[in-house]
C-alpha cells in the first residue's frame, strides 16, 4: 500500500448542520470511547445526545460533528461500516435530541474503533507534544505516517499518538463517496492542515 491511499477523515463543521453535545450523565465515562477503549459493557441502553444550543444548525448529515470527538453516524452509515469493517468495533446506539427537545430515537451509532495503530512518523510530523506524555500529540499541523507500520487490513483506524484522529483507506472512502455519505472532510497526509483541524 502507498501512503497516498490513506487520508485523514474528520467530521465537517457547517453552520447549517447541527453540532452534537455530550450527555452529562455519561460524560465521566465517555473518555473511553474517545481513546478507543471498550465501553459497551456498561453503555446505557437509552443514551440520548442533544444538539448543542451554541450551534443553531438543524441539518443532520451522516457523520455528525460533535464536541466529544466521537465518530457519530446515522443509522445508514453505521450499517455500511458494520458491513465493511473487519476490525474490532463497537456500534453503540443513541437517540438524538433536536433543538425543540424532541427525541429522535434510534437515530444512529457511536462507532467506537477499538485500539490504535502505532504508525505515526514522528520525524516528519509537525505538532505539539504533550508535556506529560511526549509520545502523545496535543495538536497536529502536518501528519505523516510510516506506511510499513499501517495495519494491513486497516480501512478506518485511530492513531496511537492522537486517538481521536481517524485515518481512512481510499477504497472505503470511495465506497462512502459512491453511497453519497455526507458529513466528512478528508485531508492529505504529509501536507499542512488548516488551523484547528486536528
Amino acid at each position: 500500500m502507498s501512503i497516498a491511499q490513506y487520508s485523514i477523515a474528520r467530521t465537517t463543521f457547517q453552520s447549517t448542520n447541527c453540532v452534537v453535545g455530550p450527555d452529562p450523565d455519561y460524560a465521566g465515562k465517555a473518555y473511553r470511547i474517545a481513546q478507543g477503549q471498550h465501553a459497551g459493557a456498561d453503555y446505557p441502553d437509552d443514551l440520548r445526545l442533544p444538539m448543542s444550543g451554541n450551534s443553531p444548525g438543524k441539518h443532520t448529515p451522516d457523520a455528525l460533528h460533535n464536541t466529544m470527538r466521537f465518530l457519530l453516524v446515522s443509522h445508514r452509515l453505521g450499517e455500511i461500516l458494520r458491513r465493511e469493517l473487519s476490525e474490532d468495533v463497537e456500534f453503540l446506539a443513541f437517540g438524538l435530541i433536536n433543538h425543540k427537545k424532541k427525541v429522535i430515537p434510534g437515530y444512529g451509532f457511536i462507532v467506537n474503533l477499538i485500539g490504535t495503530a502505532d504508525c505515526v512518523d514522528l520525524g516528519s510530523t509537525v505538532g505539539r507534544a504533550s508535556v506529560l506524555k511526549p509520545d502523545l500529540l496535543m495538536s497536529i499541523e502536518v501528519l505523516s505516517l510510516d506506511v510499513q507500520r499501517i495495519p494491513k487490513d486497516g480501512r478506518l483506524f485511530r492513531i496511537k499518538a492522537k486517538p481521536d484522529v481517524l485515518i481512512i483507506r481510499s477504497d472505503l472512502r470511495e465506497l462512502l463517496d459512491g453511497q453519497k455519505i455526507t458529513g466528512f472532510s478528508f485531508f492529505e497526509l504529509g501536507k499542512p492542515l488548516p488551523p484547528m483541524t486536528i
